[in-house]
């Protein structure tokens, strides 16, 4: 009948309760050691008098849930966290090697209860980066904290294109870069070809040779890619 609440720290998982009663005739049932959950616990306390009359007393008792939602590290499959791994850093660059093709990220956060998104097996075909977040959900379910790595392809001192596109031809085959030989078709009143390229290498330089003038039939054009 009567409601009392009471808050304890996550860290305690049980409580004792002692009930006296008015006459030293009386039962109490409900009392002594009390197990707890974590959240809100219902204890009924019962007292019955020796005329078999009953009285219950409520106590509701709530046990915090752990806020804590930070990692205490990360596993790469390969390459290494810059700058070092730290709990409160929350943002990382990985650099790996340009043949690397895939990479498994894990977090394992600091408490064995809070949940991770974001581990896993990340395909790296065909890109130069990827981000990643690894989000850590307290206890609670409420705090939260995010990771970002950044993944980045190493490819100092590639000599190769990344893309290659010619828009006013038709490019065969397609650009794959290992293949350094193409045919494109243009128009007769084509002077030169209009390219979109980006080299693997940011700081490589391109060198157009023999795209201009051109005259009917057959023009070479060079794309000298210099690391």
């Amino acid at each position: 009948r009567w409601p009392y609440t009471l808050t304890v720290g996550k860290d305690v998982s049980n409580i004792f309760v002692t009930a006296t009663t008015e006459s030293e005739y009386s039962t109490v049932s409900g009392d002594g050691i009390i197990n707890l959950n974590k959240g809100w616990n219902n204890i009924v306390i019962l007292v019955t008098s020796e005329l078999g009359a009953t009285r219950t007393y409520t106590m509701m008792v709530y046990r915090e849930f752990n806020v804590e939602n930070i990692l205490s590290y990360i596993l790469t499959s390969d390459g290494d966290l810059d700058p070092e791994f730290d709990e409160d850093t929350e943002d990382y660059i990985l650099e790996v090697d340009e043949d690397v093709t895939e990479i498994s990220i894990t977090g394992r956060p600091k408490d064995p209860a809070a949940h991770v998104v974001g581990n896993g097996l990340y395909d790296l075909t065909g890109i130069k980066q990827k981000d990643v977040k690894i989000t850590v959900t307290a206890e609670d379910g409420i705090s939260t904290k995010t990771y970002n790595i950044r993944i980045k392809k190493n490819f100092e001192g590639s000599s190769f294109l990344e893309s290659l596109e010619v828009r006013n031809g038709s490019m065969t085959p397609e650009f794959n870069k290992l293949v350094t030989s193409y045919s494109v078709n243009v128009a007769n009143e084509e002077t030169s070809l209009d390219m979109i390229y980006t080299p693997e290498d940011e700081n490589a330089t391109v060198t157009v040779v023999g795209n201009k003038n051109f005259v009917v039939g057959v023009n070479d054009v060079e794309i000298r890619v210099t690391s």
